[in-house]
């Protein structure tokens, strides 16, 4: 029996999924990829699941990373990226779908998605849910949050 082994956070890039218009950086060519693609690369290094990253390149939309959980057969959970003004039912749709947390980037927006209004309201609601929040950040950055 193969022991349980997941990659915690990888994006998928797909194809098929533009990018947002005001995106933060483009991921390079070589690190775009379907969620086929991760999978065999899963099967390849033995591992059965993994934890999939909203990328700020799609920003609020995760239209790509909820289809590529839905692809998945169940190995595949998410990290979305969340607006301050989503509703409940959204996020509630979120977790139905395999969503397990939110991510925010203090290094590319600073506090602004943790302050911004609606961030107590989203913040709430993700703890409701049982989700956990993913801090992107460097240096002193989490400090300061």
């Amino acid at each position: 029996m193969t022991m349980p082994a997941a990659d915690c956070h990888a994006h998928i890039f797909g194809t098929g999924h533009p990018f947002a218009p005001d995106l933060v950086y483009a991921p390079h060519p070589t690190q775009c990829g379907t969620a086929a693609q991760f999978r065999a690369v899963l099967d390849a290094h033995g591992f059965t699941h993994g934890l999939l990253v909203a990328a700020h390149a799609y920003m609020y939309d995760n239209t790509c990373l909820l289809q590529a959980i839905a692809d998945s057969g169940g190995r595949f959970k998410g990290i979305a990226l969340g607006r301050a003004d989503a509703s409940a039912h959204e996020l509630r749709d979120f977790a139905e779908r395999g969503i397990v947390g939110l991510r925010f980037n203090l290094s590319s927006f600073g506090l602004r998605e943790l302050t911004e209004p609606g961030a107590d309201h989203l913040l709430a609601q993700a703890r409701e849910l049982g989700w956990f929040l993913q801090i992107h950040c460097e240096h002193n950055e989490l400090a300061a949050a």
